[in-house]
């Protein structure tokens, strides 16, 4: 069997399973079968030391009715993260678990020892055991699979075309393992290159007022073509949350193009775009 065929049946299992088996307030919009039939959005912020910007990112997204993924790196969390982290957990936002380093050349028995008590931090916080792990620019090796067998991750974040095997789609499920791999949406730059839609590469090599036109095409082509769209914003540092901030103006400009969209899309989590393997490769 064929790589995308491999994909297609694994992802008919899930499918299947998922709306069977998923009980969390993150999954419940997912019974819909105008919502499955749509393009998933899944908006992904990483976190910083402050929650000011992150709650101000967030904040907006929930404001607009968004879901989408918070990304969070430590376990030694203060009592105003665990309660915001609680709080969106509860309105259907997903909490994932990002190990703040290159993984790629760390064992298994140090990529557990970084992740683990994260994810043991987000649970507390959130009630529920989290679906997603990611390192620092989706780095792995092959003990990354093995921590995400143990941890019991739904699906972890990697380079495009780093999984193993051959395969054409972002969306991958390895064989005898019960996650699924992806990454985030490329694009061509307009030097160009090819490169993630993720504000930090972006902003070194086009302007915010480019990176904004960037995401509105591939959005209009993602809605075309039926395939999923995975963006990644750092409101910590290049996309703060500041009027004055031009990077943000480009935050507040996709999302009021993308409310533009709002019935030719469905913004969701990395977890339900995992659920209903909606192809990723655009």
């Amino acid at each position: 069997m064929n790589s995308r065929n491999l994909v297609s049946a694994t992802v008919a299992v899930v499918v299947a399973l998922g709306l069977c088996l998923l009980d969390s307030p993150v999954a419940a919009p997912v019974a819909t079968a105008a919502a499955a039939a749509e393009p998933i959005v899944n908006i992904q912020v990483s976190d910083g030391e402050e929650l000011g910007p992150v709650r101000a990112m967030v904040d907006e997204l929930v404001r607009r009715g968004l879901r989408a993924t918070l990304w969070v790196s430590r376990s030694d969390l203060t009592p105003e993260w665990q309660a915001y982290l609680k709080e969106i957990a509860g309105k259907g936002y997903e909490v994932g678990v990002k190990v703040d380093a290159d993984i790629s050349k760390l064992s298994y028995e140090e990529q557990l020892s970084l992740a683990q008590p994260i994810a043991g931090a987000v649970a507390a916080c959130t009630g529920k055991r989290p679906k997603g792990f990611r390192a620092t620019s989706f780095t792995w090796n092959d003990a990354s699979v093995d921590v995400a067998d143990e941890l019991g991750f739904m699906y972890f974040m990697a380079s495009v075309g780093s999984a193993p095997g051959e395969f054409d789609s972002i969306l991958y499920f390895p064989p005898k393992h019960g996650f699924g791999v992806f990454g985030v949406t490329r694009a061509l730059y307009p030097d160009g290159a090819s490169g993630i839609l993720c504000d930090v590469p972006a902003s070194k090599r086009m302007n915010s007022k480019e990176y904004l036109g960037l995401l509105c095409r591939v959005l209009d082509d993602c809605i075309a073509t039926g395939k999923a769209l995975v963006i990644e914003w750092h409101p910590a540092s290049v996309t703060k949350p500041d009027p004055g901030n031009p990077w943000w103006q480009a935050f507040i400009g996709f999302l009021d193009y993308l409310e533009s969209r709002r019935g030719d899309v469905w913004c969701a989590t990395g977890e339900d775009l995992v659920v209903f393997g909606t192809a990723c490769d655009c």
